[in-house]
């Protein structure tokens, strides 16, 4: 079996949810942590290893991240989420409350035609993010 890529991962949302995300990174490389707040994505980026920070989505999909991890209220999901999708990225939505129905499926119906991963955390965070990092290695390596 050939050995899987490391991913580059991008952090939108620095605060808590984005912090417990980065700390789960395995076989994944922080390349980029984004928030309103420049100083809540420093602090964020300053843990990884060569991790840039900003406070802007485009810049920080300018790094081609194969995968974003949203860790932002749910108000900001529809604009994020459909510009990750375009700059080519997987996404994981870890979110502060649930979203809109209607926001999500927008989101789901981007990701299908993009043939790009969704998954949100619904339950205990560990094992849903290794089963999406795992599942976006495996589409990257194809």
């Amino acid at each position: 079996m050939p050995e899987l890529p490391t991913l580059r991962v991008a952090i939108v949302g620095c605060g808590t949810h984005g912090a417990q995300c980065a700390a789960l990174l395995e076989n994944a490389r922080l390349v980029v942590t984004c928030d309103r707040d420049p100083r809540r994505a420093a602090a964020l980026a300053a843990q990884a290893h060569a991790c840039f920070a900003t406070n802007d989505l485009a810049e920080a999909l300018s790094f081609l991240p194969d995968a974003v991890i949203i860790a932002t209220p749910p108000k900001h999901l529809h604009l994020i989420a459909l510009e990750s999708i375009q700059a080519g990225s997987h996404l994981f939505l870890h979110l502060s409350q649930d979203p809109k129905p209607a926001d999500l499926d927008a989101v789901l119906v981007l990701a299908q035609r993009a043939r790009r991963t969704v998954m949100m955390k619904t339950m205990e965070l560990a094992p849903v993010m290794a089963a999406f990092l795992m599942r976006v290695r495996e589409f990257v390596a194809r």
